[in-house]
């Protein structure tokens, strides 16, 4: 049987057990943060793949009808905005952000500079994208 690696295996249901303090916080019943945050910086996506939810909410597939949707209206969230919150996750602990979204996060034209602020304050980053609007220089600033 094969025995996952704490520090090496990032897909180990084991992971939790990484951050012994933050559990045991958590069992003496004080306030714990997120050690990860997902975050969607946009509800927009340039891409109307039929088999997307995303669609479904935010009624950005051609035709819809956006009065039928969940979320009919789109947004990008501002780097003002997402600068007090990344400064509030850092004060708090997080460890890492992953950009995902409600759409595609390479849409927002800020991305980069959140990209960018978010490893100045010391916080791993990933990204979840469909890759139609990846460059190479945005790639080398995600990884």
């Amino acid at each position: 049987m094969h025995q996952a690696d704490l520090k090496t295996d990032p897909f180990t249901p084991l992971k939790l057990f990484s951050h012994m303090e933050t559990m045991y916080g958590w069992w003496k019943g004080e306030n714990v943060y997120p050690i990860t945050m997902e975050l969607g910086p946009s509800t927009l996506c340039n891409h109307f793949c039929t088999w997307c939810m995303h669609g479904g909410y935010f009624g950005t597939h051609k035709g819809d009808k956006k009065s039928l949707k969940m979320y009919p209206d789109n947004s990008i969230m501002s780097f003002e905005f997402y600068h007090g919150l990344c400064d509030e996750l850092a004060t708090l602990g997080t460890k890492s952000m992953i950009f995902s979204g409600s759409g595609e996060p390479f849409v927002n034209p800020e991305l980069m500079d959140f990209i960018e602020y978010t490893k100045k304050k010391g916080i791993d980053v990933a990204a979840i994208t469909h890759g139609g609007l990846l460059t190479r220089e945005r790639a080398k600033v995600v990884a």
